[in-house]
């Protein structure tokens, strides 16, 4: 198993003779929930840096994690993916938010300057 990095890009066209993803989710019940199920139904392990998330202006990365309301997808492509060659070629942008690795049982981990953090709640469809 090799390990990936983990990506968000913003929707768009694009070709997999440029970028292979083996893994992607829509972000819709918010980037950590959703990273969950990407873990859940691959297998994997998935660390992402809150820091690295992108915000819209006045909201904290935890919020921007636990929000499903910007439509984007998180993905992960090689360790070696170009994310500037990328841009230029489909222009989208990719935000380096972590990485993935092979895990004996699959989870998320979400993390703020280094320290492992208490991942914020995304959205649940069947909560009551």
């Amino acid at each position: 198993f090799k390990q990936k990095t983990a990506y968000e890009i913003r929707p768009r066209d694009w070709s997999s003779d440029v970028c292979s993803s083996d893994l992607m989710i829509d972000v819709s019940d918010g980037l950590g929930g959703d990273l969950g199920h990407l873990a859940a139904a691959s297998g994997v392990r998935v660390v992402f840096d809150l820091d690295r998330v992108p915000c819209v202006p006045g909201a904290t990365p935890e919020e921007a994690a636990a929000s499903g309301e910007e439509y984007e997808l998180a993905c992960t492509g090689p360790a070696t993916l170009d994310a500037a060659a990328f841009e230029r070629a489909f222009g989208v942008p990719l935000t380096r938010v972590g990485f993935v690795e092979a895990a004996g049982r699959p989870s998320v981990v979400a993390e703020r300057r280094g320290a492992v953090v208490t991942l914020p709640k995304g959205f649940t469809h069947f909560a009551r």
